[in-house]
């Protein structure tokens, strides 16, 4: 493989690593966003609210 091949597999790898962890963070973001509005409905109303959605 030549220099240039090897800086093209750099950048995908780069590429990978970041969408990994932008996607990563966008899950935990909307994880402790529903994780905050369960808090707010009443007693059992989120569990409730998990199992009609199935």
């Amino acid at each position: 493989m030549t220099g240039a091949d090897w800086m093209m597999a750099g950048v995908y790898l780069v590429e990978l690593v970041a969408g990994t962890l932008f996607l990563s963070a966008l899950a935990r973001r909307s994880l402790s966003r529903q994780a905050s509005a369960d808090d707010n409905r009443p007693r059992g109303a989120a569990r409730r609210m998990r199992h009609s959605a199935r």
